[in-house]
């Protein structure tokens, strides 16, 4: 199986991701209201295409 192009991530985009990694940093408050429905389900999906 060919292995695909790796993508190329734009200036604005390691921006964001920067910013997103220093905000999930910050986890000293948590909320106690429940999840939406499949929204555990869609975040442990995408967790799962993370590299160990």
């Amino acid at each position: 199986m060919p292995k695909a192009d790796a993508p190329r991530f734009d200036e604005a985009f390691r921006a964001d991701l920067r910013a997103l990694f220093r905000w999930r940093r910050d986890v000293r408050h948590f909320r106690r209201d429940p999840l939406p429905e499949r929204l555990l389900e869609r975040l442990l999906e995408l967790a799962n295409l993370a590299p160990s």
